[in-house]
Protein backbone atom coordinates (compact mmCIF):
# COMPACT_ATOMS: atom_id res chain seq x y z
CA UNK A 1 0.00 0.00 0.00
CA UNK A 2 2.81 2.42 0.81
CA UNK A 3 4.40 1.79 -2.59
CA UNK A 4 1.12 2.29 -4.46
CA UNK A 5 0.19 5.49 -2.63
CA UNK A 6 3.70 6.81 -2.03
CA UNK A 7 2.86 7.71 1.57
CA UNK A 8 3.62 6.20 4.95
CA UNK A 9 0.95 3.77 6.15
CA UNK A 10 0.70 2.87 9.84
CA UNK A 11 -1.40 0.05 11.25
CA UNK A 12 -3.50 0.78 14.34
CA UNK A 13 -4.46 -2.30 16.34
CA UNK A 14 -7.74 -0.78 17.50
CA UNK A 15 -10.37 1.32 15.76
CA UNK A 16 -12.07 3.03 18.70
CA UNK A 17 -11.30 5.76 21.18
CA UNK A 18 -9.08 6.65 22.98
CA UNK A 19 -6.33 4.59 21.35
CA UNK A 20 -7.30 5.83 17.90
CA UNK A 21 -7.05 9.50 18.86
CA UNK A 22 -3.53 9.00 20.17
CA UNK A 23 -2.45 7.65 16.76
CA UNK A 24 -4.37 10.28 14.80
CA UNK A 25 -2.58 13.07 16.63
CA UNK A 26 0.77 11.76 15.46
CA UNK A 27 0.17 11.51 11.69
CA UNK A 28 1.19 14.22 9.24
CA UNK A 29 -1.81 15.48 7.21
CA UNK A 30 -1.51 14.61 3.54
CA UNK A 31 1.64 12.58 4.08
CA UNK A 32 0.53 9.65 6.20
CA UNK A 33 -2.36 7.20 6.37
CA UNK A 34 -3.48 4.99 9.22
CA UNK A 35 -5.01 1.60 8.60
CA UNK A 36 -7.42 0.51 11.35
CA UNK A 37 -8.00 -2.96 12.76
CA UNK A 38 -10.72 -5.01 11.03
CA UNK A 39 -14.06 -3.95 12.53
CA UNK A 40 -15.42 -7.47 12.10
CA UNK A 41 -13.37 -8.51 15.14
CA UNK A 42 -15.86 -6.54 17.23
CA UNK A 43 -19.21 -8.19 17.96
CA UNK A 44 -20.89 -4.76 17.92
CA UNK A 45 -20.10 -4.54 14.21
CA UNK A 46 -22.37 -7.38 13.07
CA UNK A 47 -25.03 -6.29 15.57
CA UNK A 48 -25.23 -2.89 13.87
CA UNK A 49 -24.71 -1.19 17.24
CA UNK A 50 -25.28 2.53 16.72
CA UNK A 51 -23.30 3.41 19.85
CA UNK A 52 -20.32 1.54 18.43
CA UNK A 53 -20.84 3.40 15.14
CA UNK A 54 -20.66 6.68 17.06
CA UNK A 55 -17.34 5.62 18.59
CA UNK A 56 -15.99 4.82 15.13
CA UNK A 57 -17.21 8.17 13.78
CA UNK A 58 -16.16 10.46 16.62
CA UNK A 59 -12.62 11.43 15.50
CA UNK A 60 -13.60 12.05 11.86
CA UNK A 61 -15.34 14.64 9.70
CA UNK A 62 -16.40 12.58 6.65
CA UNK A 63 -17.14 8.99 5.73
CA UNK A 64 -16.23 7.55 2.32
CA UNK A 65 -18.23 4.42 1.52
CA UNK A 66 -16.33 2.37 -1.03
CA UNK A 67 -17.32 -1.18 -0.06
CA UNK A 68 -20.12 -2.05 -2.47
CA UNK A 69 -19.71 -5.76 -1.69
CA UNK A 70 -20.78 -5.16 1.93
CA UNK A 71 -23.26 -2.35 1.32
CA UNK A 72 -26.25 -4.68 1.86
CA UNK A 73 -25.25 -5.33 5.47
CA UNK A 74 -26.68 -3.06 8.21
CA UNK A 75 -23.45 -3.26 10.19
CA UNK A 76 -22.11 -0.63 12.55
CA UNK A 77 -19.34 0.46 10.19
CA UNK A 78 -21.99 1.18 7.53
CA UNK A 79 -24.05 3.11 10.07
CA UNK A 80 -21.15 5.54 10.48
CA UNK A 81 -22.72 7.13 7.40
CA UNK A 82 -25.80 7.95 9.48
CA UNK A 83 -23.61 10.08 11.73
CA UNK A 84 -21.05 11.64 9.39
CA UNK A 85 -21.61 13.09 5.90
CA UNK A 86 -21.18 10.00 3.66
CA UNK A 87 -19.95 10.03 0.08
CA UNK A 88 -19.31 7.32 -2.50
CA UNK A 89 -15.75 6.24 -3.21
CA UNK A 90 -14.58 5.58 -6.77
CA UNK A 91 -15.39 1.88 -6.66
CA UNK A 92 -18.87 2.42 -5.23
CA UNK A 93 -19.54 5.11 -7.81
CA UNK A 94 -18.48 2.77 -10.63
CA UNK A 95 -20.62 -0.13 -9.38
CA UNK A 96 -23.74 2.00 -9.12
CA UNK A 97 -23.20 3.77 -12.42
CA UNK A 98 -22.79 0.47 -14.28
CA UNK A 99 -25.34 -1.78 -12.59
CA UNK A 100 -27.81 0.94 -11.74
CA UNK A 101 -28.31 1.75 -15.42
CA UNK A 102 -28.68 -1.64 -17.07
CA UNK A 103 -31.94 -0.44 -18.63
CA UNK A 104 -29.81 1.97 -20.67
CA UNK A 105 -27.37 -0.61 -22.06
CA UNK A 106 -26.84 -0.75 -25.84
CA UNK A 107 -29.47 -2.88 -27.58
CA UNK A 108 -29.98 -5.68 -28.31
CA UNK A 109 -29.04 -6.70 -24.78
CA UNK A 110 -28.54 -10.16 -23.28
CA UNK A 111 -28.73 -11.32 -19.66
CA UNK A 112 -27.04 -14.64 -18.85
CA UNK A 113 -28.25 -15.74 -15.45
CA UNK A 114 -27.15 -18.90 -13.68
CA UNK A 115 -26.52 -20.34 -10.25
CA UNK A 116 -27.85 -23.30 -8.34
CA UNK A 117 -31.25 -22.17 -7.09
CA UNK A 118 -34.00 -20.20 -8.82
CA UNK A 119 -35.47 -19.29 -5.42
CA UNK A 120 -32.45 -17.09 -4.66
CA UNK A 121 -32.86 -15.04 -7.87
CA UNK A 122 -36.59 -15.03 -8.55
CA UNK A 123 -37.16 -11.39 -7.54
CA UNK A 124 -34.10 -10.38 -9.51
CA UNK A 125 -35.56 -12.01 -12.64
CA UNK A 126 -38.91 -10.34 -12.14
CA UNK A 127 -37.22 -6.94 -11.82
CA UNK A 128 -34.87 -7.33 -14.78
CA UNK A 129 -37.04 -9.11 -17.33
CA UNK A 130 -38.18 -5.85 -18.93
CA UNK A 131 -34.63 -4.51 -19.35
CA UNK A 132 -33.24 -7.16 -21.71
CA UNK A 133 -34.06 -8.39 -25.18
CA UNK A 134 -32.98 -11.96 -24.40
CA UNK A 135 -32.39 -13.84 -21.15
CA UNK A 136 -30.44 -17.11 -21.09
CA UNK A 137 -31.28 -19.01 -17.90
CA UNK A 138 -28.54 -21.55 -17.28
CA UNK A 139 -26.97 -23.66 -14.55
CA UNK A 140 -28.97 -25.21 -11.75
CA UNK A 141 -31.69 -22.58 -11.79
CA UNK A 142 -32.68 -23.58 -15.33
CA UNK A 143 -33.74 -27.01 -14.04
CA UNK A 144 -36.83 -25.58 -12.35
CA UNK A 145 -37.89 -23.83 -15.55
CA UNK A 146 -37.32 -27.00 -17.57
CA UNK A 147 -39.42 -29.01 -15.14
CA UNK A 148 -42.16 -26.37 -15.23
CA UNK A 149 -42.28 -26.83 -19.02
CA UNK A 150 -42.74 -30.59 -18.75
CA UNK A 151 -39.38 -32.21 -18.03
CA UNK A 152 -40.96 -34.13 -15.16
CA UNK A 153 -38.05 -36.56 -14.84
CA UNK A 154 -36.03 -33.80 -13.16
CA UNK A 155 -35.95 -34.31 -9.39
CA UNK A 156 -33.86 -33.48 -6.33
CA UNK A 157 -31.58 -36.46 -7.03
CA UNK A 158 -30.55 -35.63 -10.60
CA UNK A 159 -30.99 -31.84 -10.73
CA UNK A 160 -31.51 -28.61 -8.78
CA UNK A 161 -35.23 -28.42 -9.68
CA UNK A 162 -37.31 -26.81 -6.92
CA UNK A 163 -40.89 -28.09 -6.93
CA UNK A 164 -42.14 -25.22 -4.78
CA UNK A 165 -41.00 -22.74 -7.45
CA UNK A 166 -42.63 -24.36 -10.50
CA UNK A 167 -45.65 -22.05 -10.59
CA UNK A 168 -43.46 -18.98 -10.18
CA UNK A 169 -41.23 -20.20 -13.02
CA UNK A 170 -44.29 -20.56 -15.28
CA UNK A 171 -45.38 -17.02 -14.41
CA UNK A 172 -41.98 -15.63 -15.35
CA UNK A 173 -41.97 -17.60 -18.60
CA UNK A 174 -45.38 -16.11 -19.40
CA UNK A 175 -44.13 -12.59 -18.68
CA UNK A 176 -41.21 -13.18 -21.03
CA UNK A 177 -43.39 -13.71 -24.11
CA UNK A 178 -42.47 -11.05 -26.68
CA UNK A 179 -45.58 -9.04 -27.66
CA UNK A 180 -46.71 -9.84 -31.18
CA UNK A 181 -44.39 -12.84 -31.47
CA UNK A 182 -44.73 -16.53 -30.69
CA UNK A 183 -41.47 -16.60 -28.77
CA UNK A 184 -40.11 -15.84 -25.33
CA UNK A 185 -37.24 -13.64 -24.25
CA UNK A 186 -36.10 -16.53 -22.06
CA UNK A 187 -33.87 -19.20 -23.57
CA UNK A 188 -33.31 -22.49 -21.71
CA UNK A 189 -30.82 -25.35 -22.19
CA UNK A 190 -31.74 -27.87 -24.87
CA UNK A 191 -29.12 -30.42 -23.86
CA UNK A 192 -27.08 -31.07 -20.73
CA UNK A 193 -23.92 -32.87 -19.65
CA UNK A 194 -24.58 -35.53 -17.01
CA UNK A 195 -22.32 -37.58 -14.74
CA UNK A 196 -22.83 -40.82 -12.79
CA UNK A 197 -19.57 -40.75 -10.84
CA UNK A 198 -17.50 -42.39 -13.57
CA UNK A 199 -19.13 -41.74 -16.96
CA UNK A 200 -19.96 -38.47 -18.72
CA UNK A 201 -22.74 -38.25 -21.30
CA UNK A 202 -24.67 -35.57 -23.17
CA UNK A 203 -28.45 -35.96 -23.34
CA UNK A 204 -31.44 -33.79 -24.30
CA UNK A 205 -32.59 -31.68 -21.35
CA UNK A 206 -35.80 -33.70 -21.10
CA UNK A 207 -34.12 -37.09 -21.05
CA UNK A 208 -32.00 -37.04 -17.90
CA UNK A 209 -32.19 -40.45 -16.18
CA UNK A 210 -34.17 -40.18 -12.96
CA UNK A 211 -31.60 -42.05 -10.87
CA UNK A 212 -27.83 -42.42 -10.82
CA UNK A 213 -27.00 -39.38 -12.96
CA UNK A 214 -26.64 -35.70 -12.15
CA UNK A 215 -26.68 -32.63 -14.40
CA UNK A 216 -23.24 -31.01 -14.25
CA UNK A 217 -23.02 -28.63 -17.22
CA UNK A 218 -24.75 -27.29 -20.30
CA UNK A 219 -24.45 -29.43 -23.41
CA UNK A 220 -22.70 -28.52 -26.69
CA UNK A 221 -25.90 -27.51 -28.52
CA UNK A 222 -26.85 -25.17 -25.67
CA UNK A 223 -23.36 -23.68 -25.73
CA UNK A 224 -23.70 -22.89 -29.43
CA UNK A 225 -27.14 -21.34 -28.92
CA UNK A 226 -25.85 -19.02 -26.19
CA UNK A 227 -22.73 -18.17 -28.19
CA UNK A 228 -24.99 -17.13 -31.08
CA UNK A 229 -27.03 -14.95 -28.70
CA UNK A 230 -23.78 -13.34 -27.51
CA UNK A 231 -22.69 -12.60 -31.08
CA UNK A 232 -26.02 -10.91 -31.84
CA UNK A 233 -25.91 -8.72 -28.72
CA UNK A 234 -24.52 -5.23 -28.31
CA UNK A 235 -24.35 -5.63 -24.53
CA UNK A 236 -24.19 -8.60 -22.15
CA UNK A 237 -24.67 -8.85 -18.39
CA UNK A 238 -23.59 -12.19 -16.92
CA UNK A 239 -24.32 -13.49 -13.43
CA UNK A 240 -23.83 -17.15 -12.55
CA UNK A 241 -21.89 -20.01 -14.20
CA UNK A 242 -23.41 -22.49 -16.67
CA UNK A 243 -22.36 -25.56 -14.72
CA UNK A 244 -20.25 -26.94 -11.88
CA UNK A 245 -17.27 -24.98 -13.19
CA UNK A 246 -15.12 -25.72 -10.13
CA UNK A 247 -14.79 -29.36 -11.28
CA UNK A 248 -13.20 -30.08 -14.65
CA UNK A 249 -14.40 -30.85 -17.30
CA UNK A 250 -17.69 -29.30 -16.16
CA UNK A 251 -16.25 -25.85 -16.70
CA UNK A 252 -16.58 -26.37 -20.47
CA UNK A 253 -19.75 -24.31 -21.02
CA UNK A 254 -18.74 -21.48 -18.69
CA UNK A 255 -15.30 -21.22 -20.30
CA UNK A 256 -16.73 -21.36 -23.82
CA UNK A 257 -19.07 -18.42 -23.17
CA UNK A 258 -16.31 -16.43 -21.47
CA UNK A 259 -14.03 -16.88 -24.48
CA UNK A 260 -16.86 -16.05 -26.88
CA UNK A 261 -17.49 -12.75 -25.09
CA UNK A 262 -13.75 -12.02 -24.89
CA UNK A 263 -13.34 -12.53 -28.64
CA UNK A 264 -15.97 -9.89 -29.49
CA UNK A 265 -14.20 -6.55 -29.22
CA UNK A 266 -17.40 -4.60 -29.97
CA UNK A 267 -19.70 -5.97 -27.27
CA UNK A 268 -20.15 -4.18 -23.95
CA UNK A 269 -19.81 -6.96 -21.36
CA UNK A 270 -20.38 -6.80 -17.62
CA UNK A 271 -19.94 -9.54 -15.05
CA UNK A 272 -21.54 -9.69 -11.62
CA UNK A 273 -21.25 -12.29 -8.87
CA UNK A 274 -18.35 -13.97 -7.13
CA UNK A 275 -18.50 -17.34 -8.92
CA UNK A 276 -18.66 -15.80 -12.39
CA UNK A 277 -15.84 -13.37 -11.61
CA UNK A 278 -13.72 -16.24 -10.31
CA UNK A 279 -14.42 -18.30 -13.43
CA UNK A 280 -13.30 -15.61 -15.87
CA UNK A 281 -10.32 -14.69 -13.66
CA UNK A 282 -9.14 -18.29 -13.87
CA UNK A 283 -9.02 -17.98 -17.66
CA UNK A 284 -6.29 -15.35 -17.52
CA UNK A 285 -5.80 -11.63 -17.79
CA UNK A 286 -6.76 -11.35 -21.46
CA UNK A 287 -10.23 -12.80 -20.85
CA UNK A 288 -10.74 -10.91 -17.61
CA UNK A 289 -9.76 -7.56 -19.11
CA UNK A 290 -12.06 -8.06 -22.09
CA UNK A 291 -15.04 -7.38 -19.80
CA UNK A 292 -15.92 -3.71 -19.48
CA UNK A 293 -16.55 -4.18 -15.78
CA UNK A 294 -16.48 -7.02 -13.25
CA UNK A 295 -18.45 -6.32 -10.08
CA UNK A 296 -17.00 -6.83 -6.61
CA UNK A 297 -20.47 -7.55 -5.27
CA UNK A 298 -22.13 -10.90 -4.74
CA UNK A 299 -25.06 -10.70 -2.36
CA UNK A 300 -25.03 -6.91 -2.53
CA UNK A 301 -25.41 -6.92 -6.30
CA UNK A 302 -28.29 -9.42 -6.21
CA UNK A 303 -30.16 -7.37 -3.62
CA UNK A 304 -29.50 -4.19 -5.60
CA UNK A 305 -30.96 -5.81 -8.73
CA UNK A 306 -33.94 -6.98 -6.70
CA UNK A 307 -34.74 -3.35 -5.94
CA UNK A 308 -33.83 -3.57 -2.26
CA UNK A 309 -32.57 -0.32 -0.73
CA UNK A 310 -29.06 -1.10 0.47
CA UNK A 311 -27.99 0.48 3.80
CA UNK A 312 -24.57 1.40 2.37
CA UNK A 313 -26.17 3.15 -0.60
CA UNK A 314 -29.01 4.81 1.27
CA UNK A 315 -26.55 6.82 3.41
CA UNK A 316 -24.75 8.43 0.46
CA UNK A 317 -24.90 12.16 -0.22
CA UNK A 318 -22.80 11.68 -3.41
Amino acid sequence: METALNVKVSFVKDCTLPYLCENLSEIKPGKEIILLENVRFYMEEKEGDIEFAKKLAEPFDYFIMDGFAVSHRPHASIRVGEILPAYAGYLMEKELSVFGNIDKLPRPSLLIIGGSKVSSKITLLENLIGNFDKIAIVGGMSHTFLKALGCMNLNSENSCAEDNMLQKALEILEKSVIPGKLERKIVLPTDVTIFDGSRIEVVPAGEVPEKGWEIMDAGPTTIEIIKELCKRSASIVWNGPLGVFEVKPFDTATNAIAHCIADDVCVKAYCGGGDTARAIRDLGENVFKSFNYVSTGGGALLEYWEGIELPGVKILKW
